[in-house]
């Protein structure tokens, strides 16, 4: 540690490759993958933490060191032609994809980082680094698998129909 300061440049060039090596443009398609994958992370070597490794997640923190930049829960990686991809904004397609809405029924506020329900409930997307818990506070990492506290925002007919059954 005391010798850190001798070694600045080398730490800063080391960075850079590792924000370069983590922003999903070496993953096997050619596009980010959702954790990690054998051409970003995953090798033999590491295989008894493969279920902890995340690739975007690494991403942002390089960032993070390398910038002073806080993470977001948007951070994701880069297109093969270097554009940002938009986590959330992914995981709201996927979800419009899933329930079959072409109309996209969930809507990005204009904070980037907060989405509007069909119902109107609106939830904040926060970092998976973002330890803060809510009713309508969710972590991106948690948005993206479908978790019943927000899928069941879809279908309010079958909400009307169930509360119709309890009566």
């Amino acid at each position: 540690v005391s010798q850190i300061k001798n070694i600045v440049p080398e730490m800063e060039d080391f960075l850079q490759e590792t924000i370069d090596h983590l922003d999903g443009r070496s993953c096997l398609e050619k596009k980010a993958c959702s954790r990690a994958c054998v051409g970003c992370l995953l090798d033999f070597k590491n295989r008894v933490n493969h279920d902890v490794i995340n690739r975007p997640l690494g991403w942002s923190l390089a960032r993070y060191f390398k910038h002073r930049r806080t993470p977001n829960p948007c951070d994701f990686g880069l297109t093969p032609e270097g554009d940002i991809i938009d986590r959330v904004e992914n995981a709201v397609n996927t979800y419009s994809t899933f329930i079959n809405d072409d109309s996209k029924s969930i809507q990005i506020g204009e904070d980037n980082n907060i989405v509007i329900m069909p119902n109107g409930q609106t939830w904040d997307v926060t970092s998976p680094l973002n330890a803060k818990t809510g009713e309508y506070i969710i972590r991106i990492d948690e948005f993206e698998i479908y978790p019943s506290k927000i899928t069941k925002n879809f279908d309010s007919k079958q909400d009307e129909l169930d509360w119709g059954v309890i009566i």
